[in-house]
């Protein structure tokens, strides 16, 4: 009994942190242009049961008893229902758009979210490895480091901290990643972070030969210093899964260079 706006979209917006911060909630920017936000009664979501899904909603100041998730709901009538164009997929081509983040979706997402979650510290210079692992979910269908104890042995002499994305909170995320020197990991979501990070922060992405540019395009566009490593596959694959040998002396000369 009211208005809906709907923020679905298809594929990994479902589960996905990438999709989630950019194909979802830039849908809240592109209707409060014409309506305010406030005036909305409900917002169709994805789901709102993963932290990262919840915790950003927090911040937003979305109600929790506004909040309809498309899992429980799977059929919903309105008086009102209010739709957007997808924010990113704006030529019909779905990879290269997905590729090429827009610039004024980088620029409201730092203004609603870096403020009000960030401490701003001259002193404190973090240089983080994105860890991945997780002894719960493993997974052939994943990306990991075949020589990842090397590569961690070697940053860990570089007073890299590890830090697994998936058990810190939204906040303390952002804070990291702004507060962040360098930061270095291999192709996935966790990357998204870089759009809170301070202009010539390094980016070292370690990839396979199919990841996409996505996040070198996130990087140019918020002013960062990106490089990439291309790893060696250890078999042959179309994708981005699998594993990927990442050799030591390409990472000492990023880092000592």
């Amino acid at each position: 009994n009211g208005s809906v706006l709907s923020l679905l979209t298809g594929g990994g917006g479902n589960n996905n942190y990438w999709h989630w911060l950019f194909d979802v909630l830039p849908r809240l920017n592109l209707c409060d242009q014409t309506i305010s936000l406030n005036k909305i009664d409900y917002f169709l979501l994805p789901d709102d049961i993963i932290k990262f899904q919840s915790e950003t909603l927090d911040c937003l100041k979305i109600p929790k008893h506004k909040r309809l998730s498309s899992k429980k709901f799977r059929h919903i009538k309105a008086k009102e229902l209010i739709i957007t164009d997808h924010p990113v997929v704006i030529t019909g081509n779905h990879t290269e758009d997905t590729h090429n983040i827009p610039a004024w979706i980088i620029k409201w997402t730092r203004s609603v979210f870096l403020n009000q979650n960030t401490a701003i510290n001259k002193e404190k210079k973090n240089k983080i490895y994105i860890d991945r692992g997780d002894e719960k979910n493993k997974s052939q269908s994943q990306r990991y480091i075949s020589n990842e104890d090397e590569v961690k042995k070697y940053l860990s002499e570089k007073n890299f901290i590890f830090v697994k994305l998936h058990e810190i909170s939204f906040k303390e995320q952002i804070d990291l990643f702004y507060n962040a020197e360098c930061i270095v990991g291999i192709h996935g979501a966790g990357f998204a972070n870089t759009v809170f990070c301070k202009n010539g922060t390094k980016i070292i992405e370690l990839q396979s030969t199919h990841a996409g540019p996505m996040y070198e395009s996130l990087a140019k566009k918020n002013n960062l210093n990106y490089t990439s490593i291309v790893g060696e596959a250890e078999q042959d694959s179309s994708n981005q899964q699998g594993y990927i040998y990442i050799p030591i002396n390409s990472l000492k000369k990023i880092l000592e260079n």
